[in-house]
């Protein structure tokens, strides 16, 4: 039953309903749309079937599958739903045993065309026929790979015009003794670079090279060179390769046309090749078969066992310090004194000094006469030391006893310009000089002074300023010259105006005398170091 309301009943309602309390305005359906958020699709109905209008989302036809149909484009023909690709090329198999295909494609991955190119023959695939070994000069063509035996002389390979792709290569595989392979150009062509040389060799047996030319240059892109040859691991550099029909003595060195160092058994005259026969003359060091045959050279007897000749091992090859049994050693005369009483009577030879001996500098004998040693003087000479030792003491003999006073013993290094110089570098300390005549005072240093490099040193006597009497000694003689020379002997030295301490040395403060006046001085070797 339709009643109406009181009008505060429909105002209430009223109020309810309106936009500004979000509910829409029922007096406008579009009003009321639009105040919703609904738009157009709140106006369509569900339609059937096949017709025009908005579907439920439960409408089966959002969800079951349909098959295209029509015409195919693009890179398809035919119609759809089997259309196919559109044909791009020509069906068929490409390349074979003798080509190789080359293949064209566009920017979706299509080959679009296909050809065919010659595969190069040989094995390296370079391209290269291996042609008979020349033994003579050859004119190559392209492709050539030319083997080369210069047994019977040298060999002379002219390239075929320089050429893009233009491929040739020539090896040395015989060589007769120092022939060799020169390879010529065509024309103006050069090798490697423009204005390069107009030629190659191959000087060397398994040498060879491979070129590839462009337009006017032959390019280097390969080269065989032998280290049995060339390198010194193998083969000691500057020994000759061998040369038929040469003459050779035993022991002779040579390197055999496959690069191995031989040397030569005996004496003989090379074969005319390096045949089985010509290669039993000679023998491969580090092979397993030993040498046979009569030894040459400074040896002597025959392989494999020779020997040597008498003297054929000097002083200069004995090691310092070697440990050879006195037994083996025929020591001669070397003027050494066992103790500083012993004197030698006559000029010795100076060979090989030996420890705990006793020298005098210049290793010669005293003179006839005598010379008087005066107080506050400082006598020094040289002595040459060949090589490290050490030296414990030293020694002079008083032939006239002094009154009183005592000496010194000392060592100075040279300055290198043939003058002592500096402080003493070893300081025997004073000794009381002797009263008795023919007497020897021996100073014993107390730690061995080591010399380390062979060279010059001077040793010294300080006779002190206290020394009273007519005190002398035995002078040598300049006339025996020992390990010194004459100019060395005549070079002795002293210093006037002493005290008792062995003074600092220079130029100046020396004065020069003849080695007639130099009062006999002896040294003591304790080691060799």
């Amino acid at each position: 039953v339709n009643k109406p309301v009181s009008t505060a009943t429909q105002t209430a309602l009223n109020l309810k309903l309106t936009a500004s309390n979000n509910l829409s305005d029922v007096a406008s359906a579009a009003t009321a749309r639009t105040n919703l958020g609904l738009g157009t699709a709140a106006t369509q109905n569900k339609v059937a079937a096949g017709s025009a209008g908005v579907l439920d989302a439960t409408d089966s036809t959002t969800t079951n599958s349909r098959t295209p149909s029509g015409t195919a484009g693009g890179d398809l023909i035919g119609t759809y739903p089997n259309p196919t690709l559109k044909n791009t090329g020509t069906a068929g198999s490409y390349g074979d045993s003798t080509h190789f295909p080359i293949l064209t494609t566009d920017a979706q991955g299509r080959v679009t065309t296909v050809t065919t190119q010659v595969t190069p023959s040989g094995a390296d695939q370079l391209g290269l026929t291996r042609t008979a070994v020349k033994t003579t000069s050859y004119t190559a063509v392209a492709g050539d790979l030319i083997p080369v035996d210069t047994t019977s002389g040298a060999v002379t390979i002219t390239l075929p015009a320089a050429a893009a792709g233009v491929v040739v290569a020539i090896k040395h595989i015989v060589q007769g003794g120092s022939n060799a392979v020169t390879i010529n150009r065509a024309g103006s062509d050069v090798f490697n670079k423009t204005g390069g040389s107009t030629s190659l060799s191959l000087s060397l047996i398994n040498q060879g090279v491979l070129l590839q030319g462009t337009a006017g240059i032959w390019t280097v892109v390969a080269d065989d060179m032998p280290l049995s040859v060339l390198d010194s691991r193998y083969t000691p550099l500057g020994v000759p390769a061998w040369v038929a029909l040469t003459v050779y003595v035993g022991g002779q060195l040579a390197v055999d046309p496959s690069g191995n160092l031989i040397v030569r058994i005996s004496a003989g005259t090379a074969r005319a090749s390096y045949d089985a026969t010509e290669q039993a003359l000679w023998f491969t060091p580090g092979a397993s078969s030993a040498p046979t045959g009569p030894a040459g050279g400074f040896l002597t007897g025959s392989y494999p066992n020779p020997g040597g000749p008498s003297g054929l091992i000097t002083d200069s090859m004995v090691a310092a310090g070697a440990a050879i049994a006195p037994t083996k050693l025929a020591l001669v005369n070397d003027g050494a004194w066992t103790s500083p009483t012993q004197r030698s009577g006559s000029a010795l030879r100076q060979s090989r000094r030996r420890v705990n001996r006793w020298y005098n500098p210049p290793g010669a004998p005293r003179g006839s006469n005598t010379v008087a040693i005066a107080g506050g003087l400082m006598y020094l000479v040289p002595v040459h030391i060949e090589r490290p030792l050490s030296i414990s003491d030293m020694s002079m003999e008083f032939i006239g006893a002094a009154a009183g006073g005592q000496i010194r013993f000392g060592i100075y290094l040279d300055d290198g310009q043939g003058e002592p110089t500096g402080a003493p570098v070893i300081d025997s300390g004073l000794k009381t000089a002797p009263t008795t005549i023919n007497t020897f005072t021996t100073a014993a240093f107390g730690s061995p002074y080591v010399i380390t490099n062979a060279d010059q040193y001077w040793l010294a006597l300080l006779v002190c300023n206290n020394v009273t009497g007519t005190p002398s000694a035995f002078p040598y003689s300049p006339s025996h010259e020992g390990i010194g020379s004459p100019a060395q002997l005549s070079n002795v030295a002293f210093v006037s105006g002493l005290t008792t301490t062995l003074p600092t040395l220079s130029g100046a403060s020396l004065t020069y005398f003849s080695a007639e006046f130099w009062p006999m001085v002896a040294y003591k070797i304790s080691a060799y170091t």
